[in-house]
């Protein structure tokens, strides 16, 4: 018997702040050219008293894991305005850091968990040892369980062309973190692959992903 595959588009961004109201309408301008069904966004910088306002530039479903500070933090995901699918809750841990949705679409449950860790090393082995029972504790699928966003850390060595990173203690704790889960790194098994592309970032000296 055949079935229907699901086919899902994400697209994860870090914005470093969307406050000013030009930038976030070029932002969301640009993030609609990219045909996504489902976007995560990191450093959102969106406070209680602006979220209103960032709803309103968006067509289709908006959720906001907002911060408390309008300089640092904040996440959201957006669904397309073409979004089919139905939402079954949402899970958002407080801190501006992690909010997951839980979805159905063509009868298949899925949780999306957008995470923005700390810049701190200390910090970030403490947040992930956290956020897996965190994540088990609402996620509805955790074989269908997809956590992306901005994790402050790299893995690998060679996922820095500088090497400041290899001491990072944090490695290990997202290391753990991605077994207990049983996620896989997509972009590693897939991006690099079939567009022969390392790296997300970069500025005039390092490039990472």
């Amino acid at each position: 018997m055949q079935t229907k595959s699901t086919s899902i588009t994400i697209l994860s961004l870090n914005v470093r702040g969307m406050v000013s109201d030009i930038k976030r309408n070029k932002l969301l301008s640009w993030i609609r050219t990219q045909k996504a069904d489902i976007v995560m966004l990191q450093e959102t910088h969106c406070t209680e008293s602006r979220v209103k306002l960032f709803k309103a530039n968006w067509d289709g479903q908006s959720f906001y894991g907002l911060t408390d500070s309008p300089h640092s933090r904040g996440v959201c995901i957006l669904l397309s305005p073409d979004f089919n699918g139905d939402v079954i809750d949402v899970h958002d841990r407080g801190d501006g850091r992690v909010l997951m949705l839980n979805i159905n679409i063509c009868n298949t449950s899925y949780s999306i968990t957008n995470v923005y860790a700390p810049n701190e090393s200390y910090a970030r082995s403490s947040f992930f040892e956290e956020l897996k029972g965190w994540v088990l504790h609402n996620a509805v699928s955790v074989d269908n369980l997809i956590l992306g966003g901005d994790l402050n850390c790299c893995i690998n060595d060679d996922d820095r062309t500088t090497r400041t990173h290899c001491n990072d203690k944090s490695r290990q704790s997202l290391k753990i973190l991605i077994q207990d889960l049983r996620l896989n790194d997509l972009w590693q098994y897939d991006s690099v692959k079939k567009h022969g592309n390392k790296y997300t970032w970069q500025d005039d000296k390092t490039k990472s992903r």
